[in-house]
């Protein structure tokens, strides 16, 4: 009986993926000045540090990524990334689409593996505004930044 539930299950996921798709595809294809709220842009900016030094760290990939909220999981809509400067530092500016929430995604790749961490923003952002976020990940020891990319 367990393993018929886990079949169902993966399919429904497979074909809950295959409509998330469709829709990103839709949405992606129409114009960002017909998808965006106003004229003004909105920006989020933030530094990444290594937990255990306190140091900032170079070369992390910054993803703000704004998901619809559907049940059971968020449906991607968009994502753009950035890398971080020597001191860690990420701006972004942007029109968020709307009826989208806002997230922040760092990822980090060193020999030893790959850290990510992930912040809500729990809100759409507001134009105008200039939101500012922190990430602190757990760098494998004797690594100071990530692979370069």
């Amino acid at each position: 009986m367990a393993n018929l539930r886990r079949i169902e299950l993966s399919q429904w996921l497979h074909w809950y993926s295959a409509v998330a798709l469709i829709i990103a595809t839709v949405l992606g294809a129409c114009p960002q000045n017909a998808l965006a709220q106003s004229g003004e842009n909105a920006g989020v900016e933030g530094r990444v540090f290594d937990r255990a030094t306190g140091r900032p760290v170079r070369g992390v990939l910054v993803v703000l990524r704004e998901s619809i909220f559907q049940f059971p999981f968020p449906i991607p809509q968009r994502d753009t990334t950035l890398i971080t400067d020597a001191n860690g530092f990420f701006q972004f500016e942007m029109q968020q689409l709307p009826g989208t929430y806002p997230s922040l995604v760092a990822r980090c790749e060193t020999p030893r593996g790959d850290v990510e961490s992930t912040l809500p923003l729990y809100s759409p952002l507001r134009a105008g505004e200039v939101y500012s976020r922190t990430f602190y990940i757990s760098l494998p020891r004797k690594y100071t930044s990530c692979y370069p990319r």
